[in-house]
């Protein structure tokens, strides 16, 4: 199979070749000298839409087992942007949106000609939220906590977003555990996986790093930073999950969101979290080629009561699939801040039997096995008859 690359970029054909799937991968200089080849990739860069939408009309459509991509730079606009798509969609070009790192475009190209290829990154699950305040670090938290206690596995909680996130950790302020840490090394791309793995806090079979605590840094934080981040972590990991927090509008979030097929939207029954995330979908996630059921959902802080949404009307009104309620816990997030530790802690049955099920699920997903080590917490008749026992 031959590929045709109009682009200047060689750094990117040397990678399409590495992947042994062309027997083939050439620089084309037009349009013209693609006609022999099976894959086409374009580059908006060399050629415009506008070329590119005529030389596929009429007389000049292309081979009817020919493949063309055309790669997409950043558009000021996200109407520009669907104008765009939709002109290739109707001549069948695949688009490649904008903001993509070159192995994330190497893959999208592999994933559309070879879709019974499994994708490489089956073992990360990212959780974003609808808004700030919704819970998203937290659940990241204990669902990191829970399948680091029910699984064999080595799982990493990495805090990808604007926050430190290490609020429910135990940590000295000298200890060098977070990404400002390492992110001279990371940015020069001299890191080592050994390296990522020594600097994470080690609890009891859970490994942490600790997001950037320093705010005027997170401005050079990009999204090829954060993949070759996850690269490394999945050299030393075997399940990672991603606390994405929820500004879409840093390099942080958006290569965490680029990291991972697997993602969990996280919100709460409020509708100003409902009305921040429709806007966040219709001015960002379109021009990432995001969609809604790209994500499940989790209704956190939830509160059954009939006069707000249930769980499946979240569901509904999100267009996601529903992932899990994680009822709402009062005062006890308050005092987790203080204890420094997460809510599975506290022993309450209905809290813990819900964020099992989200680790079952992501379990699932991963293909990994979960060993359901979760107790039913004794009741209270149990619990005097046991201590009298002890007694005797």
């Amino acid at each position: 199979m031959k590929l045709s690359l109009v682009s200047a970029d060689v750094d990117l054909q040397k990678a399409l070749n590495d992947t042994g799937y062309f027997t083939e991968v050439v620089i084309a200089q037009t349009l013209e000298d693609t006609r022999d080849s099976q894959v086409v990739v374009i580059s908006d860069h060399e050629v415009h839409h506008n070329e590119l939408s005529l030389f596929y009309s009429g007389r000049q459509e292309k081979k009817k087992n020919q493949v063309v991509f055309f790669m997409i730079s950043n558009l000021s606009n996200d109407q520009a942007l669907q104008n765009i798509t939709a002109i290739c969609e109707s001549k069948n070009i695949v688009t490649i949106p904008p903001m993509l790192t070159m192995n994330q475009i190497v893959d999208r190209i592999i994933k559309k000609l070879f879709p019974e290829i499994g994708g490489r990154n089956q073992n990360i699950a990212v959780f974003f939220g609808a808004d700030s305040k919704v819970g998203t670090t937290m659940t990241a938290q204990v669902c990191a906590e829970m399948l680091a206690k029910n699984t064999d596995l080595k799982v990493a909680l990495l805090h990808l977003n604007e926050n430190s996130g290490t609020h429910y950790f135990k940590i000295r302020e000298e200890e060098n555990v977070g990404i400002d840490d390492i992110k001279i090394r990371l940015f020069n791309n001299i890191l080592t996986a050994d390296e990522l793995f020594h600097t994470c806090i080690q609890q009891k079979g859970l490994f942490v790093l600790q997001g950037p605590k320093s705010l005027l840094d997170i401005r050079h934080y990009h999204p090829e930073h954060l993949e070759n981040l996850i690269q490394l972590a999945r050299e030393v990991f075997d399940v990672i999950i991603i606390d994405a927090g929820f500004n879409i509008r840093t390099g942080l979030a958006v290569g965490a969101l680029r990291s991972s097929n697997i993602r969990y939207l996280v919100t709460t029954q409020q509708e100003t979290a409902r009305k921040e995330f429709e806007r966040m979908e219709s001015q960002i996630f379109k021009a990432l080629q995001m969609e809604t059921n790209d994500f499940l959902l989790i209704a956190n802080k939830y509160v059954n009561t009939s006069s707000i949404y249930t769980g499946k009307q979240l569901a509904d009104l999100y267009k996601m699939s529903l992932a899990g309620t994680i009822p709402h816990m009062e005062f006890s997030g308050w005092q987790a801040e203080i204890d420094q530790k997460s809510l599975i802690h506290y022993e309450n049955e209905g809290f813990n039997a819900q964020v099992e099920q989200v680790c079952k699920l992501i379990a699932a997903q991963m293909k990994i096995e979960y060993k359901n080590n979760l107790q039913p917490q004794a009741g209270w008749l149990s619990r005097i008859v046991g201590s009298k026992r002890r007694g005797e």
